[in-house]
């Protein structure tokens, strides 16, 4: 691959593979900075390790890692913040699927990954000032599987607790929500 080819994200090339999660040793070595960066962002959810595991699984197919292999390692190179997740959550066992990169560049390697790193914030983060009322009008609406997604948080209570915001403004939340959809 040329210096000009490898600049261009639209070339990469991936295959397909199924592997058990265990075989991902880690986040790719020269990733450090993005890990860092990402470290020290605050997410909704304070803690992780209360997602339901089959939940996860099917997310983790539906949003496979990127992966690079180094002799007989695998190195994930794309959702840095799921891996983690998936590390404290999933059995080493769990079958998962990844997209394996056919050329172990390392150029290639740090703009695909940081391409998904800013993306990933751009296009699914919500506003910082009111994710936590955002994500608790979703919550509302998701009655079907909120509760199998994360089931320590069958209340307001928990969730209020696990979004960090005060529960009173998550309870005004679902009033004003119970009363536009008496009105209509």
């Amino acid at each position: 691959m040329t210096k000009k080819d490898s600049n261009n994200l639209s070339e990469i090339k991936f295959d397909p593979i199924e592997m058990a999660f265990e075989q991902i040793d880690s986040v790719y070595l020269t990733l450090k900075s993005i890990q860092n960066i990402e470290s020290n962002l605050e997410y909704l959810l304070d803690t992780t390790k209360n997602i339901d595991a089959g939940y996860l699984h099917v997310f983790l197919n539906m949003h496979p890692f990127v992966v690079t292999q180094e002799n007989d390692r695998y190195y994930c190179v794309s959702n840095i913040r799921l891996f983690r997740v998936a590390k404290i959550v999933l059995d080493p066992k769990t079958q998962i699927n990844c997209l394996l990169l056919r050329e172990n560049n390392t150029e290639l390697i740090e703009k695909l990954a940081t391409t998904d790193f800013y993306l990933s914030h751009l296009l699914f983060s919500l506003r910082s000032l009111d994710s936590g009322d955002q994500l608790c009008r979703v919550w509302q609406v998701l009655e079907v599987v909120k509760k199998e997604i994360i089931p320590e948080a069958k209340q307001l209570k928990s969730l209020s607790e696990m979004l960090n915001i005060p529960r009173k403004k998550g309870y005004l939340k679902r009033k004003k929500q119970a009363n536009v959809e008496s009105k209509s």
